[in-house]
């Protein structure tokens, strides 16, 4: 309830891979046995509305309890039955999806959205897209940290990059932060939630804001546009035009211009954000056979709106 209250959708896994008999809910834990636990689950939190179904954290993971090697077992559970027992019995109709290691799991019914880990958050949003005509969420592109491993130690400008090409990509996105603070190396927030101390959450929210503004639903990546490494577009036809700039971008000098390639002039509104300091740079109106304010000057991550009047 307190979650729901700020906004936040909880994402619950409901089966945990790797638990060595921790807690008792995945080893020796039969397929009849999880029918029992998924009507508990479902008849105690299921009433609130932000909760969501995630069948399990990296659903094919198998980790040897002697610590030799990890392994991919895609049969670990019946997760289709467990998937489907979902659909047919729980009255709030939960979001439900699945969460992986290696393969992202195939496109069935009782899928509601594709939950994939990957540090790419470009292409492979497009192509399972496509692939599934469903909502994709990459779940996990690593996280803001301080940790040794590589999936715990991005800056804050690195986080933000990957959930900014998510974005613009048509897709949907996590945030999180795994820092040691004061020496704490077990309650971190990545975990235990708490207090974040990164730099990425408040930019991801300020991105939020300006997205929400315009029809996100309609829009798709318009690879025509960009040169698909440092440059990105993100429009609903010739209406709304966006536009994603890397810090290093190929392209700077070449403009932030809508030129019409159909030789019709079209009028728009154009407003320059600098994603990493959280505000708007420039404002002015343009036409699609204009060259107005065509250089980018921003030195940080830069998003450029376009919207026909």
């Amino acid at each position: 309830m307190d979650l729901m209250k700020i906004g936040v959708e909880c994402d619950i896994i409901l089966f945990h891979n790797y638990d060595f008999g921790m807690w008792g809910v995945d080893d020796n834990l039969s397929d009849d046995d999880a029918m029992f636990y998924l009507d508990y689950v479902m008849a105690r939190l299921g009433s609130y509305r932000n909760m969501w179904w995630s069948l399990a954290n990296e659903y094919d993971l198998w980790k040897n309890p002697d610590g030799g090697e990890d392994k991919s077992k895609l049969d670990r559970r019946d997760w289709d039955r467990i998937g489907n027992y979902l659909l047919e019995n729980d009255p709030y109709d939960h979001l439900r999806s699945i969460h992986n290691w290696d393969p992202v799991y195939p496109d069935k019914e009782w899928l509601t959205h594709v939950s994939y880990q990957y540090p790419n958050t470009t292409s492979i949003i497009m192509k399972l897209k496509a692939e599934y005509d469903k909502p994709i969420v990459n779940d996990e592109y690593q996280y803001e940290g301080s940790l040794t491993y590589g999936w715990g130690n991005l800056t804050g400008k690195q986080e933000l990059k990957r959930h900014a090409m998510a974005v613009i990509s048509g897709g949907y996105a996590t945030h999180g932060e795994c820092y040691v603070v004061d020496g704490n190396k077990r309650d971190i927030f990545w975990t235990y939630g708490g207090k974040m101390v990164g730099e990425s959450a408040s930019r991801i929210g300020y991105l939020r804001t300006i997205m929400e503004q315009l029809p996100f639903q309609d829009m798709t990546p318009d690879l025509t546009k960009g040169e698909g490494l440092t440059k990105f577009c993100f429009s609903k036809g010739n209406d709304v035009i966006v536009y994603l700039y890397t810090e290093n971008c190929l392209e700077k000098d070449r403009g932030l211009g809508v030129y019409s390639r159909d030789g019709v002039l079209r009028h728009y509104d154009a407003t320059i954000y600098d994603l990493w300091d959280m505000k708007k740079t420039r404002e002015y109106e343009t036409s699609s056979k204009e060259r107005i304010g065509s250089t980018v000057t921003e030195k940080n991550l830069t998003l450029a709106v376009f919207i026909k009047k």
